[in-house]
């Protein structure tokens, strides 16, 4: 089975419709509030998302594993800049100026992806930073924050039934002065 474009096409685009939120006030100092900035050259980062997607390219059968490896490359949509907003009851998250993603820190949010497709998200607000899954009609996308002082890693995970390991990469980011 095809790795589904919808659940792999939201790591660029995220939700394309996601609901405003009314204003509410910041919560007291999460660590994720504010702006990070990928670190590392751009050679080096496309290098280790490369990797990532021929990896999970040579589990797929020969007949469709260009298709696939083209699906895999939209799933490492990279971010250069996020931009996140916790507050008290809700949380956001901005890719590159884009229009944010907001939703409660709990429960399941039911939105679309990009082409209009059903997706999921499911939050885990922790106090160093949060697990946000998307889930999509074949498969999810895990991206685990995580804050240590001034820096931010970011754990990617794809799954899919076509895929029996599942595609990882980990990204690095470093606070922005507001």
């Amino acid at each position: 089975m095809p790795v589904s474009a919808a659940v792999l096409a939201l790591a660029l685009a995220g939700p394309a419709a996601a609901e405003p939120t009314q204003a509410a006030a910041p919560a007291a100092a999460h660590p994720m509030h504010g702006r990070w900035e990928l670190v590392g050259s751009q050679a080096a980062v496309q290098a280790k998302l490369d990797r990532a997607v021929e990896d999970a390219a040579s589990q797929l059968n020969i007949l469709i594993r260009e298709f696939g490896r083209m699906k895999l490359r939209t799933a490492t949509g990279l971010c250069r800049v996020y931009a996140f907003a916790v507050t008290d009851t809700s949380w956001s998250i901005q890719c590159d100026g884009k229009k944010p993603y907001a939703r409660p820190h709990t429960g399941i949010h039911n939105t679309t992806d990009a082409d209009g497709d059903p997706l999921r998200s499911q939050l885990a607000l922790s106090a160093g930073g949060a697990h946000l899954t998307w889930l999509g009609e074949s498969g999810a996308r895990h991206n685990v924050f995580s804050v240590d002082g001034d820096r931010l890693a970011l754990q990617a995970r794809v799954e899919s039934e076509s895929l029996e390991r599942p595609m990882k990469w980990q990204l690095e980011y470093r606070r922005l002065a507001e």
